[in-house]
């Protein structure tokens, strides 16, 4: 019986390690060829995000200095004022570390002032002017309509004064309109090394990535590397080397990337991924981002193992028998207690206690240490248990300590005014022995507030049905009064308002009280001055309103949380976060759905829909 389970524990422990190794192998490599596909794939979209957001940026650089009145006026008056106009483009070169040159010129392409890595060149006495009419870029600039920034070649500058190359460098170009008049152009050289950083962040060890030009106007630049970790590969057009994609990884290949947006290619044993950058907004003219993962550096764990095959499997095979005979004659019956503990203890009871008194020396210490950890992850669950009772009772008060924060402050300056005005009705009353009329509405008004207050706490129960009352409300009517009201203290405040006449059925009152929140909060984020867009229409059967503020707008990160009751970003003596919570409730009993559009520093967008008024809460 021994010799029979030895042998059939030898072979099934033979047969499942070499399935398990050869499974194992294979479905190893396809993981680790998915994962080598997808990190190409998200470091080439990575580099290329960074590049077009680099684009972006300078394009703002060059539209914001363009858009100065200053050098208008400069243009306009006959190049006056021209020493103020260097120091001004003079310090916007020291203080922005991309900007490489700044020119001016008039629309015959003579400079007029040209400032260079931090000095005035225009100011010199051996200056003379330099005329660029016959530069490509500038013939660019000429044919271009309208104001808009353009982009020139990525390439190598040269100095007029010297033959050596510069680093490279692309250029943006605007035109300056003066009453739909051009007067002259503004052109900024920027360093372009920074691209080169968002493609070389891969370590040399793991493979490495290059920027390649397609260029189907002009033969010279089809396939030249912009940027490559072989610096003598690069701008093979200017150099006159032969160092182009095509020739150093074959017309295949270039073929690929040439005709497809993006995708996935293996090259020399290795893999290329590789996506397109449009920064001429020309089909004809785009940059290639690719990079190359080499095959050797992740699959150099299963050559190893694929080396070592034989070895394991001897070695396994050996340990399997050693195993078995000891199993078949030792460890049969007392595993047998073991197992039946170790299903006690899985079931639940971790009081069970193990029978060792026929075990040997060593499987007693291993139901030894079993017994301790079963006792000990008993304990260990007692006092998991205990923290998170613990822990609730902390989540508790600390959820009814903002509330009391926010109700103490909310209510502590209505009461302290019906305090101090009914001290001065009584001090009133003794001393004159009459009463104020305007004294009383205002400890009125102070009450109704502590009211509504509560009131505003009571909607935060799911037991109050907020839409229990059911008028035909027009949306339009309570828009119109609510900026009306608002616009006595708000008058900076820019309203724009496009509305239609639509109907919904519900509380005039809570739909009034959502729309104010939602619009006071716009307030809020615009400040003093700025713009508050308010759109309502009907589309079918839904209604759809739409408030937008051009004011700070809010993280992405926190813009899940905004309905939640208590969130807020305000101290306790700003409010208590109930605001936006009482809109999502309100909304949501009404049968409608809020949405919110945000981003930093642009502005926010609030989207209300309901069902016109014969659909809803049927």
């Amino acid at each position: 019986m021994k010799i029979k389970l030895a042998l059939y524990i030898i072979t099934l422990i033979t047969v499942i390690l070499l399935l398990s190794t050869y499974f194992n192998y294979y479905h190893s490599g396809e993981i680790i060829e998915y994962e080598i596909n997808n990190q190409a794939k998200i470091l080439t979209s990575e580099s290329k995000k960074s590049i077009n957001a680099f684009l972006n940026h300078i394009k703002d650089i060059t539209y914001l200095i363009a858009k100065d009145d200053a050098i208008k006026t400069y243009l306009k008056d006959n190049y006056k004022n021209k020493k103020y106009i260097e120091d001004k483009l003079l310090n916007y070169n020291n203080h922005i570390g991309l900007i490489q040159a700044l020119r001016i010129t008039d629309l015959e392409g003579n400079i007029k002032i040209f400032i260079r890595e931090g000095k005035i060149l225009s100011r010199l006495q051996e200056f003379s002017s330099i005329n660029i009419s016959q530069k490509n870029f500038f013939k660019k600039i000429l044919e271009s309509k309208g104001e808009t920034v353009l982009l020139s070649n990525f390439e190598r500058g040269k100095l007029p004064e010297t033959t050596k190359f510069c680093p490279a460098m692309i250029r943006t170009m605007f035109p300056i309109y003066i009453n739909n008049q051009r007067y002259g152009y503004l052109i900024i050289n920027f360093w372009g090394l920074k691209i080169g950083e968002f493609i070389s962040k891969i370590k040399p060890e793991i493979g490495f990535a290059f920027l390649v030009e397609v260029n189907l106007k002009d033969n010279d630049r089809n396939g030249i590397f912009l940027f490559h970790k072989n610096k003598y590969y690069e701008f093979a057009n200017q150099y006159n080397t032969k160092y182009y994609f095509q020739n150093i990884y074959g017309d295949k290949y270039f073929q690929i990337i040439k005709n497809n947006e993006s995708g996935i290619i293996n090259i020399n044993d290795n893999i290329m991924a590789f996506d397109s950058i449009y920064p001429y907004k020309d089909k004809n003219q785009k940059w290639i981002v690719c990079t190359v993962l080499y095959s050797s550096y992740y699959f150099n764990i299963l050559n190893v193992l694929k080396r070592n095959l034989f070895s394991i499997l001897s070695f396994s095979i050996f340990l399997s028998i050693l195993v078995s005979l000891i199993f078949s004659s030792k460890f049969l019956k007392p595993i047998k207690y073991i197992k039946n503990a170790l299903n006690i203890f899985g079931s639940g009871n971790l009081d069970y206690k193990i029978n060792t008194s026929n075990m040997d020396k060593e499987l007693k210490e291993i139901a030894d240490s079993i017994q301790n950890m079963a006792q000990s992850l008993r304990g260990y669950i007692c006092e998991i248990q205990d923290k998170q009772k613990k822990m609730e009772l902390l989540n508790r008060l600390s959820s009814i300590g903002l509330l009391s924060a926010g109700i103490s402050h909310e209510l502590n300056s209505p009461l302290n005014s019906i305090l101090l005005l009914c001290d001065l009705l009584l001090k009133n009353f003794n001393n004159t022995g009459t009463i104020n009329i305007e004294d009383i509405k205002a400890i009125k008004e102070e009450a109704k507030k502590c009211v509504e207050i509560i009131y505003n706490l009571k909607l935060l129960d799911p037991k109050y049905r907020s839409s229990d009352i059911r008028d035909v409300i027009d949306l339009k009517d309570v828009i119109e009064k609510i900026v009306i009201y608002l616009q006595k203290d708000f008058s900076k405040i820019n309203f724009k308002m496009k509305l239609e006449s639509c109907k919904i059925t519900g509380n005039r009152t809570l739909i009034q009280q959502a729309i104010l929140n939602i619009v006071l909060n716009s307030i809020d984020a615009v400040k003093e001055c700025g713009k508050i867009n308010i759109n309502l229409k009907r589309n079918n059967n839904m209604i759809i309103l739409e408030i937008e503020d051009n004011g700070e707008g809010i993280d992405e990160s926190i813009l899940g949380e905004i309905f939640n009751p208590f969130y807020t970003t305000k101290s306790p003596d700003k409010g208590m976060g109930l605001g936006l919570s009482l809109v999502y409730k309100i909304i949501n009993d009404h049968k409608g759905m809020i949405d919110v559009e945000s981003k930093k520093g642009i502005g926010t967008k609030f989207i209300i829909r309901f069902k016109v008024y014969e659909d809803s809460f049927n």
